[in-house]
């Protein structure tokens, strides 16, 4: 996915917070991270992100159903066109943030919850297979980098998107095996409480669950059957 050539018409689009429900802690872990891993217009994209899932849960859930379905996607696109403009790390300034690889690693992890959720592509498409190598190279790139040991649960979030994503490649063993040794690190041996790291950032259980919980079987067998190795992780 490329960067939007053109800037996007812009009209008010309330925002409506009673469909805001539903989870109380869904991306609160994001303000921690700016100034190091993200900076201010980064941090408000990923909150509008976080406002859209509110409402894409209370849809779902049936608690309060989209009204205006025009109003919605109008929205989505504005959201996603943010998203998809946000600079890469070599086009932040300098001492904008501490961390470039950090920002990146977010900034892909984002693009996957947004093909996935906010707005979502066909798997046909070549897309998950495709962000999911370029969020592995990131990481592989930053293996050495401290940002890592500072936010290792920003790590098991975007190793669990990224795994999803991986789903029948090549890079589906290698995010599983790192899952394996974080998790592990960080002493968390069921999905549920994985789950709940998870929805510290972005997440939506509905879209989200069945993908992570299948990949956390292959990430249970493999701390069973093989071990792990905690120096393979980035930043260990």
């Amino acid at each position: 996915m490329c960067k939007p050539y053109w800037p996007l018409p812009r009209r008010a689009i309330a925002n409506d917070a009673a469909h805001s429900v539903l989870p109380r802690n869904l991306g609160q872990a994001f303000q921690t991270l700016v100034s190091f891993g993200i900076n201010i217009n980064a941090a408000n994209v990923l909150q509008s992100m976080v406002d859209l899932t509110f409402i894409i849960d209370s849809h779902c859930r049936g608690i309060n159903p989209i009204s205006d379905l025009q109003v919605f996607i109008e929205k989505r696109n504005a959201i996603q066109h943010s998203l998809m403009s946000l600079p890469t790390g070599d086009e932040l300034e300098c001492g904008e943030i501490s961390s470039v690889c950090l920002h990146e690693s977010i900034r892909h992890a984002a693009i996957i919850y947004s093909v996935a959720v906010t707005f979502p592509l066909p798997p046909v498409s070549g897309i998950f297979r495709k962000l999911a190598g370029r969020l592995k190279d990131i990481l592989e790139k930053s293996k050495l980098d401290p940002c890592w040991q500072l936010y290792p649960k920003t790590l098991l979030w975007m190793l669990i998107l990224g795994g999803i994503a991986a789903l029948e490649t090549t890079d589906r063993a290698w995010y599983v095996r790192n899952l394996a040794a974080l998790s592990s690190a960080l002493n968390l041996a069921e999905w549920k409480d994985v789950a709940e790291e998870a929805e510290n950032y972005l997440w939506l259980e509905s879209a989200c669950d069945a993908g992570g919980s299948s990949l956390w079987d292959e990430v249970t067998n493999e701390r069973l059957l093989d071990g792990v190795d905690i120096t393979e992780l980035p930043g260990f």
